[in-house]
């Protein structure tokens, strides 16, 4: 899995004799810079490869339909009650805190595509407040998922496996975040991670939902490709 990027340490000794205490100082006047340089480059980690999926509305769904926007991505499943709701909380204050920056776009993929239809997708997003073309809520083929999650983004994730007694379709009027019988049922696994892509398709960064330093990278971050015109 890749590294997340952490911090350089700012702090160092400081002794009482005055030469030392000059190299000392010039020491940390170039650590300063080299910590400035490594954060002036975002890292990348390799190219989101092309994926054919569907959306909330049941249209075509593609990177390429991402081609020049600066999106986050993030997999999900409806039946999830533990961290999903979170993370859709976190997708929802990027929205509004961004919400001058029309490249911005938040792209949630689902590992469970058995039971999230377009239809379930399309509800859950309306619960979730989401606009269909600022933030899409995917599915698609449970191969092409996994194969996207483990080798495209380079995440872990997997469908459920397919329980007995229990329908292969949300019935008629369950709300979308309702599963079933959640005691016999096995649940998808999925990373809980947020995923910045630039303007090009390119993993930038990776950044723990539940970890607030992490999320406040993630806005720096973004803020910064936001800015740059790709």
């Amino acid at each position: 899995m890749p590294p997340v990027r952490g911090r350089w340490p700012h702090r160092l000794a400081v002794i009482g004799v005055p030469v030392v205490v000059s190299l000392s100082a010039a020491a940390a006047v170039l650590h300063r810079a080299a910590a400035s340089t490594a954060h002036d480059v975002l890292p990348s980690y390799g190219l989101v490869p092309e994926f054919s999926l569907v959306d909330q509305a049941g249209r075509p769904f593609s990177r390429q339909q991402l081609q020049g926007q600066v999106w986050v991505a993030d997999f999900i499943f409806t039946r999830c009650s533990g961290q999903c709701p979170l993370m859709a909380a976190e997708l929802q204050r990027l929205g509004r805190e961004f919400a001058r920056a029309p490249s911005l776009r938040l792209v949630s993929i689902s590992v469970d595509p058995q039971w999230d239809t377009p239809d379930v997708l399309a509800r859950y997003a309306q619960a979730a407040g989401a606009k269909r073309g600022r933030w899409d809520f995917v599915t698609g083929d449970a191969a092409a998922i996994t194969r996207l999650c483990r080798e495209g983004f380079r995440l872990s994730g997997a469908p459920p496996a397919a329980p007995t007694g229990l329908p292969p379709r949300p019935p008629a009027g369950v709300p979308a975040s309702v599963g079933g019988d959640g005691e016999t049922m096995d649940f998808a696994t999925h990373s809980t991670r947020l995923v910045l892509v630039d303007r090009g398709g390119r993993i930038r960064g990776y950044y723990e939902s539940s970890d607030a330093e992490q999320l406040a990278q993630l806005r720096r971050d973004l803020a910064r490709l936001l800015k740059e015109s790709g």
